[in-house]
């Protein structure tokens, strides 16, 4: 169930239309097929991190020798240099493999009363339980076919594979260090922002009933909440949310100028896109949207 839902996710989100300023069905975004075809090309990962879950949950193994870090190295790998150098392709593959192992340990242990607020509880589990030899598969793997800056910030914090091995360095501890220009990771690592999309997406879709409308509603929502969207489109953008986004012409019509601008300005917020899968993802699993 968790795998199928997650790889939904990347197809909903991705194809999701008119989201300003990020890749959608309409947009002239290169990437976005490569976007919404993540899921089917981490599939076999995504299989390994939801055993994972379930093997923890039951007791078979602990959280500590779990070997996420080999995973999420795994699922770097399997998608490659090209795509693994952007920091939105890479955002989404961790966010989402670690998503697959926390939505499967919860919904082990608590069956059908499984909830955003447990599947946080089961990814605070395995980030916290992580150990050095975890982290330094990832920081390799990053080094290797990842993004520049990303290097960059290990460079800055002397994130060495033996120092993170020796001092025991968790993923955690490895996520909050991106985390100043990883909008994506700081949102996995303090999960606030993908329960508060999660939230949006369930208030929308109850409303609307409509899954696409309810999407870029809470993508929308994201933008307000988590960027400095220019002052133009501010007003705009919270005129659309109260009309429902995509429900009238006049407020479809709004979403395509703005995005037009905004593409014409070179205004991108393509680094909210893993956030709101992250939280489709879940919130399919939890049959908020169907």
């Amino acid at each position: 169930m968790v795998v199928n839902e997650i790889v939904e996710a990347f197809i909903l989100s991705g194809f999701a239309y008119i989201k300003p300023g990020c890749m959608h069905r309409f947009s002239e975004h290169k990437e976005l097929i490569d976007y919404i075809t993540l899921g089917p090309k981490l599939y076999n990962v995504l299989v390994k991190a939801s055993e994972i879950g379930e093997k923890v949950a039951s007791g078979k193994i602990g959280a500590p020798s779990a070997g996420i870090g080999r995973l999420l190295s795994d699922a770097i790998k399997a998608i490659g240099g090209r795509l693994t150098k952007n920091r939105v392709f890479y955002d989404a593959i961790v966010s989402l493999t670690i998503t697959a192992i926390a939505a499967s340990h919860a919904s082990t242990v608590h069956k059908r009363e499984i909830s955003e607020s447990r599947i946080e509880k089961s990814l605070r589990l395995f980030l916290a339980s992580s150990t050095g030899k975890d982290s330094s598969a990832l920081v390799h793997i990053t080094r290797t076919i990842g993004p520049t800056k990303y290097v960059s910030l290990f460079n800055k914090a002397d994130y060495t594979r033996t120092r993170v091995e020796m001092e025991d360095i968790s993923l955690y501890e490895i996520f909050y260090t991106l985390s100043p220009i990883s909008i994506s990771l700081k949102a996995l690592v303090e999960f606030t922002p993908i329960v508060n999309t999660i939230k949006n997406i369930k208030k929308y879709y109850e409303k609307l009933r409509d899954v696409n409308n309810a999407l870029v509603s809470a993508y929308i929502s994201e933008l307000l909440d988590l960027e400095k969207p220019p002052l133009w489109a501010k007003k705009d953008l919270e005129y659309i949310l109260s009309e429902g986004a995509m429900v009238s012409k006049t407020s479809a019509k709004k979403l395509f100028e703005i995005d037009r601008r905004m593409r014409k300005e070179k205004i991108e917020y393509n680094e909210l896109l893993p956030i709101l899968t992250t939280a489709s993802a879940i919130s399919l699993i939890l049959k908020y949207i169907a």
